[in-house]
């Protein structure tokens, strides 16, 4: 059995430096630094990110330790990015003055929660950023290919929501893109500032401009500039799929255990009931099928 093990292994690896290799290949690298980056990633556990606009540290919030010890049982580094981080950005102010003149009050402070996300990831590299109500499904061992997917492209990748409806739960990209989609997404807000407020003069009196982050992306991963200025996969369970798996049954059956994402969402969902559905879909999935663990405290 455990001569079996190495063999799966062994074969495992081999994938993951062929899968990776044949996408740098694509992108026109050399064989030499094609080798070096694969194996710099196989032998690195990647990181993933998350946000806070509130001065709060993952050890004295009760949602963020649940999320770090869920990531962290899946193999990945664990990292908070807060306000100082985006304030490393060269535009931090100016950005902070076009989101001035375009929102008021409430929609203002929502906007720029949302948005200095975006400048964070850039001052750090770029990488890997997921919601604080978002989960892996699997552990980083299982499929190196799939989990590390992140890591073998820099273009800015939109991976959750569905095809026609994407949302910001869960992107990827390197600092350059970062950067990139942070001035689209402010044209963005310039460009639908107007049609907005003059489909009803009331809209404009109240100061509200229905824009939202998930709209802009929605723009940019689609058509609506001539081609689209990002690329969208669909790899994150939302909440509706999530417990619609379990509205007949309180185990999954093996079936529903295989599925191509990678994580799961629980939005507006307390933290009890998203454990008690990630403690079952261990106990029923990744154990059975992988035989892996993804089990943990928090």
């Amino acid at each position: 059995i455990i001569f079996m093990r190495r063999i799966s292994m062994l074969l495992l690896f081999a994938t993951a430096v062929f899968w990776l290799t044949l996408v740098d290949l694509q992108n026109g690298e050399s064989s030499a630094a094609i080798s070096l980056r694969t194996l710099s990633l196989l032998a690195q556990r990647p990181t993933i990110y998350v946000f806070s606009e509130l001065p709060v540290t993952i050890e004295n919030n009760a949602a963020f330790r649940t999320w770090n010890a869920a990531w962290s049982a899946a193999g990945f580094h664990t990292k908070l990015l807060t306000l100082e981080n985006a304030r490393e950005h060269t535009e931090f102010k100016a950005y902070g003055r076009s989101l001035g003149q375009i929102f008021k009050d409430r929609q203002l402070e929502e906007t720029k929660a949302r948005f200095y996300r975006y400048l964070a990831m850039n001052t750090i590299g770029g990488g890997l950023l997921a919601d604080i109500d978002v989960f892996p499904l699997w552990p980083l061992s299982y499929d190196i290919k799939r989990s590390l997917i992140f890591e073998a492209t820099n273009r800015f990748t939109v991976r959750c929501g569905s095809m026609h409806k994407p949302s910001s739960c869960l992107l990827s990209g390197s600092a350059q893109e970062w950067n990139r989609i942070a001035k689209e997404l402010v044209d963005s807000m310039y460009l639908r500032q107007n049609e907005f407020s003059q489909i009803d003069k009331s809209i404009k009196t109240n100061n509200f401009i229905p824009w939202t982050e998930d709209h802009g992306l929605q723009e940019l991963v689609s058509f609506a500039r001539g081609h689209p200025l990002a690329q969208q996969e669909t790899q994150v369970l939302s909440s509706e799929q999530a417990y619609e798996m379990r509205s007949t049954l309180a185990f999954f059956r093996k079936s529903q255990c295989h599925t191509d994402k990678i994580a799961v969402r629980f939005a507006n969902t307390t933290i009890p009931t998203a454990k008690d559905w990630l403690q079952q879909w261990n106990k029923d999935c990744v154990h059975k099928l992988v035989r892996g663990d993804l089990s943990f405290k928090s």
